[in-house]
Formats: structure tokens, C-alpha cells, sequence
């Protein structure tokens, strides 16, 4: 996914008068080849025939940095215009992303620490690649619009703000560990002290009176073309897969891509099957076989999994590792094969490369964008059976 983002308040420092700027930018997670890069920057070029200054390419995020970092010079020779985002905000100390406000307590957060948790004001010392719910957002590298933060925070009602080196701001430092009240508006960003009560009774308030549960349709049992499929059948294959079928529909053939979606049922299944396999005896219970929806459950009711952040990370970890290495029906197995005759229809030993991506039924809905909740892998003919990488790609909400 990519988008051409305006930055109005940008100034070069060697071409003062020249204010503002027009950048190509893509999803912060996802690589993309040079060539599309360039041919992208070439085709919206040729689009914009007014910008008052040449687009630049702004690589967003360390994936996009570090692929960068190989072909600038293939890029300066090009005369691809490219500016990274130190550069894009070099004049700025802070910057307003999403306004709100919030109670917690402000906390500094490096690399490698855990995720915070909903009752953090995190003060993030690096750009996370992920990010959980939290109180509120405070990164000392500037942030864009739509980085994948922002979206986040926007999506959570989450206040977001860059603030240039806050943890060595003197009205910050006696902050840190403390709880504060944080607050993004118009006039700025304001960090003060808090009482412990009324922080609690603030966070009290925001938890839901009701358990929101996404719709959800397993009357489909079998991969279905996306071809035959619209953004009706969200229910059934999930938003993201409804989408990129109705797209199909709307543009021009060959813009939209081709191929399958797996139904929710295949997902039900898989998880509904009764598995106690002798490597796998943490499955079992008084030697009774439990399915993965009876593991998720007593996962649930342990009070340590509620209420201990470590606890619940290292128990989803291990229900990750426990999904990928469980059997599959073999039912599911051939059905999900039958998939690849779509691109190969002469059959085993198949060569396409494929890419999965996950599509669920609670991301891209109207007022909860989901951002951060998908996964993609590629498939490559070596790695075996496709299932193979579905078990990677479909299970990362847990």
C-alpha cells in the first residue's frame, strides 16, 4: 500500500523560499522492490504535473530504510528525488499526530522492553514496529501521519505526539514514573501531574460495559475464487479479502491481484478438532483430547494470563509455536492445495512463489481500521504444503 503525503509545513534549508512537499510513501512494514519503487515514483511524477517541486521518495519505517540504504546511490544517479525522515522534520521539535487526552503513567520505553500496556503514557526512544494498546504515544523520532503508529493511535483513540529528546526536557524529568494527565490539542502537548485516584477513575471509566464480539459466517466451507466473491462475504473470508474482491470488479483487469480466500469455517475447523498427540500432551486434560478453542479458553480463566503481562506473552508465544506445529485434517490439507492448481494446473511439483496474507473479520471496519493486525508471508515451493505458511500467517491475534 502506498500513498503520496503532503508535507505543507516543510522548508529546505538550502531553498528557503520553497516551502512545502509532496512524498511517495508505502506501508512502513511491508518491502517494496526498487523497480516498483521507481516505477511508481515515475508514474505519479508524470501525474502531478503541477507540484510546485520535484516528489520525493520518503522510506518509512526500518524496513523501507535499511532497502534503501542499498540502492541510494542507484537513486541520486537516477535523479529520483528521496529524503529520509530525520531530513523531512529536521526543523521541527515536536509535531501533533492524533489529538486526546489520557491518564497513565509516563514511562520510558527502549528497545526490547515489553510492551507497556493500556495504563502507560510511553515515552518511545525508537519508532516500535508493533505496537499494543497503551495510554498514550510520546516518540522521540518523528512519526508521519500515516505511519502505522498513527493509524493506531487514531484507530484506539490513542493521543500521539513527536517530541524531540522529552525525556531530557527538564518539566519532563520529574514526570517520569509518575502518573500524569497527557493531553494532545490545538495549543499543543501538555504533560502534568496526576493523582493515583484520578487516573485509575479515569482508566476505570474507559473499560467497555459490554464484550463486542465480530460477526462472523461459516456457512462457507471451501475456498472461494475472490473472483466470486464480494464485499459482502466480509463475514465469511474476512475485510481484507471482501475488499481486494470487489476492487476486482470496479478497476481495470490486472490491477487488482488474483486468487483465492479460505473461509472462516477452514480456520473453525482447524481449531475444533480434537488433538492429543503424544509429543503434544500439553493439549491434554485428565487424558482427554482438547481442541485449540478448549486450550484458548483455560487460558482465559487463569488469573496470571488476566492480569500479568510476561505471564500472558510467554503463554501466547507458546500457543503460536503449539498451532504451528499441530496436525492438520488432511480434508483441509487437499483442499488447500487444490488452491495452487489455480496458478499451476499441470499439478505437483509445483515452482510459483505465493503470498498469503491474512484477512479477518475484526480489521477495515468502519470507525477500526485494525492497523498492525495483519500478517503476509510468501510461500515458497520448498517450504512444502501450503498449509505451512497459513499456520505462520493466520494466527497472529493471538
Amino acid at each position: 500500500m502506498g500513498s503520496v503525503v503532503a508535507y505543507d509545513n516543510y522548508s529546505d534549508a538550502e531553498s528557503p523560499q520553497q516551502h512545502g512537499l509532496y512524498a511517495l510513501e508505502f506501508w512502513p512494514t511491508d518491502p517494496v522492490p526498487e523497480k516498483l519503487i521507481e516505477q511508481a515514483y515515475h508514474t505519479i511524477s508524470a501525474a502531478m504535473p503541477f507540484l510546485p517541486a520535484a516528489l520525493a521518495y520518503h522510506p518509512v519505517g526500518n524496513t523501507h530504510e535499511l532497502e534503501y540504504a542499498g540502492f541510494a546511490r542507484q537513486f541520486a544517479d537516477k535523479n529520483i528525488r528521496s529524503i529520509d525522515t530525520d531530513s523531512l522534520f529536521a526543523q521541527l521539535d515536536s509535531a501533533i499526530l492524533n489529538k486526546g487526552e489520557s491518564y497513565g503513567r509516563l514511562k520510558v520505553i527502549n528497545p526490547g522492553d515489553l510492551s507497556p500496556g493500556e495504563d502507560v503514557i510511553a515515552i518511545y526512544t525508537f519508532i516500535p514496529n508493533t505496537l499494543g494498546h497503551v495510554g498514550g504515544i510520546i516518540t522521540e523520532a518523528p512519526q508521519t501521519p500515516l505511519s502505522h503508529i498513527n493509524l493506531k493511535a487514531r484507530q484506539n483513540d490513542t493521543p500521539n505526539a513527536y517530541m524531540k529528546n522529552v525525556r531530557n526536557n527538564p518539566e519532563v524529568i520529574g514526570l517520569i514514573d509518575q502518573w500524569v494527565h497527557y493531553s494532545v490539542n490545538d495549543n499543543g502537548v501538555h504533560l502534568e501531574l496526576a493523582t493515583e485516584e484520578s487516573a485509575l477513575n479515569w482508566l476505570a471509566d474507559r473499560i467497555p460495559a459490554h464484550v463486542t464480539i465480530p460477526e462472523s459466517d461459516l456457512s462457507v466451507t471451501a475456498p472461494r475464487p475472490l473472483a466470486e466473491l464480494t464485499q459482502s462475504d466480509w463475514t465469511r473470508v474476512g475485510v481484507k479479502a471482501a475488499n481486494v474482491a470487489e476492487l476486482g470488479k470496479i478497476l481495470a483487469v490486472g490491477v487488482a491481484p488474483k486468487g483465492y480466500a479460505l473461509p472462516f469455517a477452514m480456520y473453525d475447523e482447524f481449531m475444533r478438532s480434537p488433538r492429543c498427540p503424544e509429543d503434544m500432551t500439553v493439549l491434554c486434560a485428565n487424558k482427554h483430547s482438547l481442541t485449540f478453542y478448549d486450550y484458548v479458553e483455560n487460558l482465559l480463566k487463569d488469573e496470571a494470563f488476566s492480569h500479568d503481562q510476561p505471564v500472558r506473552e510467554q503463554a501466547l508465544t507458546e500457543l503460536r509455536e503449539l498451532i504451528e506445529k499441530a496436525e492438520t485434517p488432511q480434508s483441509l490439507v487437499d483442499e488447500i492445495e487444490m488452491v495452487r492448481l489455480f496458478w499451476e494446473p499441470a499439478g505437483e511439483p509445483f515452482s510459483q512463489r505465493l503470498r498469503v496474507r491474512s484477512s479477518t473479520n475484526n480489521e477495515d471496519l468502519p470507525g477500526f481500521n485494525g492497523a498492525g493486525l495483519y500478517g503476509s508471508f510468501t510461500h515458497k515451493p520448498k517450504e512444502g504444503k501450503l498449509i505451512n505458511s497459513i499456520k505462520q500467517l493466520k494466527f497472529p491475534n493471538y
